[in-house]
């Protein structure tokens, strides 16, 4: 008689724990060790896919494969040996210290970047030939206040300025109000007519 494989496993009419599972056929054996050793493997049918099994028909299913392969036979821990008892114990690891290195770049200042069109990419088509040359232009006549806003010997890094490629939006940045470089600009302006006439 067929087993009924939907059906959980009990224990047999003994009270033993071992479950009565029907032993593989001489013939299913032998065709269960050629699939596996051909990695050739049949799929399961619906009955086995949902099949209820107990935990230890399980196991005793196990050995029955392993059987049929030749194999060793396998104990199984039992589960009052593998059982937690008590409150775990913390464990107390050793301080462990880590050193990064900064993801940025120190430089000195850069009075002719254009940050909008060389870092974030953006490209005002048959305009920006225009846009960048009027910008140089712009640059050039405000290198005295941004001389004296950031001196060459003044350090600046890229921290705080999104990575290249990153969407960022078309910024109108303008230099911070200084007075001191309102006065070199204002000295310039009125120096150089004296100094080239």
């Amino acid at each position: 008689m067929a087993q009924d494989r939907t059906k959980p496993f009990l224990p047999n009419a003994q009270g033993s724990s071992t479950p009565q599972i029907q032993p593989l056929a001489p013939d299913q054996q032998r065709k269960f060790a050629e699939e596996y050793d051909e990695g050739k493997f049949t799929p399961p049918s619906r009955e086995e896919l949902y099949r209820m099994d107990s935990e230890a028909a399980k196991f005793e299913r196990v050995r029955q494969w392993r059987k049929a392969l030749g194999r060793n036979d396998i104990d199984f821990p039992d589960e009052d040996s593998i059982r937690v008892s008590g409150t775990l114990q913390k464990r107390h690891f050793q301080p462990m210290e880590t050193k990064t290195k900064a993801s940025y770049v120190v430089y000195q200042p850069l009075y002719f970047q254009q940050i909008n069109y060389e870092r974030y990419g953006w490209d005002l088509g048959v305009f920006q030939p225009l846009v960048s040359t009027a910008h140089f232009y712009t640059d050039v006549l405000m290198l005295p206040y941004n001389i004296a806003v950031d001196p060459p010997w003044k350090c600046d890094a890229n921290a705080g300025y999104a990575l290249p490629g990153d969407p960022e939006s078309l910024r109108f940045l303008t230099p911070a109000f200084s007075w001191k470089g309102v006065a070199a600009q204002t000295a310039a302006m009125v120096g150089a007519p004296t100094i080239f006439p």
